[in-house]
């Protein structure tokens, strides 16, 4: 399944300058809200979801990318943000690696099953070198999508 499903295009940024991990979550909830794909009642739950989660156990993977997630009360359906950062940010990956390729996804609370597998399925784009290659090449954000159709 592709991840376009849950990825709008204009939820993609080719350029995110953010202080830390808590500023770039902060952007990237933000710009879902922008795009119309998160109700902004639920921005700030969002935010504070994201950011626990991330503080319990930090979402940096190897090879310079993030993947913060959460289950978000509210929600009705998978929906995600994309960000090259610039410059990289520290996620706390275990290779030591800051982050330059940042996948933000939140999901509703019920069914736990469908998100697990989306994790997996960008998990394994990400660990695809070409793939992190191309989107790390890539001037803008209708590139960057093509790569996650």
């Amino acid at each position: 399944m592709a991840l376009s499903r849950i990825l709008r295009k204009e939820a993609v940024l080719t350029e995110l300058n953010a202080q830390d991990r808590f500023d770039a979550i902060k952007r990237l909830v933000k710009v879902l809200v922008d795009t119309g794909a998160l109700d902004e009642s639920l921005q700030l739950l969002s935010e504070r979801e994201v950011i626990e989660r991330e503080n319990t156990c930090p979402t940096g993977l190897d090879h310079g990318v993030a993947l913060p997630h959460a289950l978000v009360d509210g929600l009705n359906c998978e929906i995600a943000a994309f960000a090259k950062a610039v410059p990289p940010i520290d996620f706390s990956a275990k290779d030591g690696v800051p982050a330059d390729l940042i996948f933000l996804l939140l999901v509703p609370q019920e069914p736990v099953v469908p998100h697990v597998r989306t994790l997996s399925q960008i998990v394994h784009l990400f660990n695809n070198e070409s793939k992190r290659n191309r989107i790390r090449r890539a001037k803008t954000k209708e590139e960057i999508y093509e790569i996650f159709k």
